[in-house]
């Protein structure tokens, strides 16, 4: 009668285990981690549910050929909840890109501009 409940108890405790492992990867594999972003996207406050959001909140200049980056700069705005960014690429010491745009305060709704100033972490990596 023991060594059956230790065979039993060892059963079980190996389908547990495999349960929890598959379920581990199923949710590693289908999490979406950006959930938070796509949330604050669909709420309503963000910059990309203001008129002609795209116009008058999105500034600067591509170069020819560089036009991809302004698109997955909106791309930022409309789909992934981003409240206010800039970015500015050289390449082989020409400015190919500037842009800013957004807010820099959710709350009083102040246009990200040209100088504003943030922070930079792990920008050189």
């Amino acid at each position: 009668d023991n060594n059956f409940n230790n065979k039993m108890l060892k059963t079980v405790s190996a389908a547990a285990a495999t349960g929890t492992a598959a379920w581990g990867a199923y949710t590693y594999l289908t999490y979406d981690h950006r959930w938070w972003w796509k949330k604050r996207a669909r709420s309503g406050c963000e910059p990309c549910h203001a008129e002609n959001w795209e116009r008058t909140l999105v500034h600067g200049t591509c170069a020819p050929g560089w036009e991809r980056v302004r698109d997955e700069f909106v791309e930022n705005f409309r789909a992934r909840g981003e409240l206010g960014a800039a970015v500015c690429i050289f390449h082989r010491g020409a400015k190919v890109v500037d842009l800013w745009g957004g807010y820099r305060d959710r709350d009083t709704q102040a246009p990200w501009e040209h100088d504003t100033t943030v922070p930079a972490f792990s920008s050189f990596k």
